[in-house]
């Protein structure tokens, strides 16, 4: 490798960037490693307004995205756009601090400095929510040929292979599962909520072969990894990487997972012959889950 210096390696990497897919950008952030890119690091608060400024770099005015996912509305039904912080990273919760805007989906919002056009809770309906449907913030980048850029993050925080098994149709091995409650908007405002996230069956596991499928993913030209000392950044042009996992998934519903995994699935898939199902793995019927 030519390039070593902070300065030289985000050239590089903003190049490659650029040419990867054409529209906005969403981050998952490791921050820890990627420290290799900053000239500074003398404080916390440095390193973070560090990262920001590389981020800023390396997205050169594409509209950028965020994950602030928190994950306590699943157990409180409560949560606030305004307040409830993001639970993956500290620079994922410093930005969000300084995002002109949220998502209003709970558990998987983004933030970002422009509103994207998903859709919102709205006060007095119950406004119900898919995370991975076709009005979320993956749909979204989806349309829009958006790149996901792997900050320092692994490829197994790739949140939008949720995304592929829903466009998909859908995983035998998860159920959906509803979830009501409210979200607090920053005017004051509160809508009713039900989320539909599809959920690994209790007691299970659902184990996916990340390191298989970005190896494939890399092998097909639809990704690309750059490492250095304390540098480890990845990305991905997501269209495409869903189309062709997609289609991985067409030709056999267990595809993501790993091999021993696949072998589970597919034994319980005979078993049942059909989809899992909530009533399978949590006793009782099959209620929408309410919280005081």
């Amino acid at each position: 490798m030519t390039r070593s210096g902070p300065a030289d390696m985000l050239a590089e990497l903003g190049e490659r960037v650029a040419h990867t897919g054409s529209g906005p950008i969403l981050v998952h952030c490791d921050v820890m490693r990627a420290l290799g890119l900053l000239q500074e690091r003398a404080s916390a608060q440095q390193i973070l307004d560090g990262h920001l400024a590389c981020l800023k770099r390396l997205a050169n005015a594409r509209v950028t995205y965020l994950p602030t996912f928190n994950y306590d509305y699943a157990n409180s039904g409560q949560y606030d756009i305004a307040r409830s912080a993001s639970q993956v990273g500290s620079l994922t919760e410093h930005i969000r601090r300084l995002s002109a805007w949220r998502s209003a989906v709970p558990i998987f919002s983004v933030c970002g400095p422009e509103k994207a056009p998903v859709r919102e809770a709205i006060p007095d309906q119950v406004q119900e929510l898919d995370p991975f449907g076709a009005e979320s913030i993956f749909q979204h980048l989806y349309d829009a040929g958006a790149a996901v850029l792997f900050y320092g993050a692994r490829f197994a925080s790739f949140t939008g292979i949720h995304f592929i098994e829903r466009h998909a149709g859908g995983p035998l091995y998860r159920y959906d599962k509803l979830f009501r409650g409210h979200v607090a908007f920053p005017d004051g405002r509160v809508g009713q909520t039900i989320v539909n996230y599809h959920v690994r069956p209790l007691g299970q596991r659902v184990e996916y072969d990340f390191d298989r499928l970005w190896t494939l993913l890399e092998s097909d030209g639809l990704g690309w990894t750059y490492s250095a000392p304390l540098v480890d950044i990845r990305c991905l042009d997501f269209r495409a990487a869903v189309d062709r996992l997609g289609q991985e998934m067409q030709q056999d519903p267990f595809a993501l997972l790993t091999e021993s995994n696949r072998c589970f699935w597919r034994l319980e898939a005979d078993r049942l012959g059909r989809r899992v199902q909530q009533t399978d793995y949590e006793p009782g019927p099959n209620p929408l889950v309410t919280h005081a």
